[in-house]
């Protein structure tokens, strides 16, 4: 659809800084532009410049991402989260330090979860109440086989979201439970406060 026709509901605010992407650019080979230009007001008639707001829900299923700074991250998990639908399982890898755990508190934001209690390193599995019930894993210390003990079946029964760092490594174990939605990302950090992140469903 036409940017121009865009209405108020269909659109929030851009934040300072948020990253924007051309709507007309290759899903595979775009580049991350920033809008300088003040955004019209909403449910103002002024047509929109050709770009948006950054969505996990609207862009494609298999995206490349950059984001700058810690909010910009959030902000990508907090879309993630909010989109997330029951049974759904969200697998984060990336070296130490790219920025794993930022990603799951923003999709913890997007389900409603008030508290964040950070990364479940040595507690395994971290537990939330919100919109749905997240289930936040720390794979790192894992082998596949011990991913049995920690009852999948029931955070999908609970039809919540599993969202698990280094989750590549039990990755057959996650995929054999059928989940509605399986979410594969990857976190690259290039330096300078700036990620690369891939997303495949």
């Amino acid at each position: 659809m036409s940017l121009c026709s865009w209405s108020a509901p269909a659109i929030r605010a851009p934040r300072a800084g948020m990253l924007m992407l051309g709507s007309d650019t290759n899903l595979e080979e775009r580049s991350v532009v920033r809008q300088h230009e003040a955004p019209p007001r909403l449910g103002s008639s002024a047509c929109l410049p050709r770009y948006h707001v950054v969505e996990a829900r609207v862009v494609n299923p298999n995206r490349r991402i950059r984001t700058e700074g810690v909010e910009e991250t959030l902000a990508l998990g907090q879309d993630i989260g909010s989109s997330a639908t029951p049974r759904s399982i969200v697998v984060i890898n990336g070296d130490l330090g790219a920025g794993k755990t930022v990603l799951a508190h923003g999709i913890a934001r997007g389900l409603g979860v008030a508290t964040w209690r950070g990364s479940p390193t040595f507690a395994i599995v971290h537990e939330y109440r919100g919109r749905l019930p997240l289930f936040h894993l720390d794979a790192y210390r894992l082998e596949p086989g011990e991913v049995e003990e920690l009852d999948l079946d029931r955070m999908l029964d609970a039809q919540g979201v599993v969202a698990v760092e280094w989750g590549d490594k039990v990755l057959p174990a996650l995929a054999a439970r059928s989940p509605s939605r399986l979410v594969r990302i990857g976190i690259v950090d290039e330096g300078d406060d700036l990620r690369s992140i891939e997303i495949a469903e």
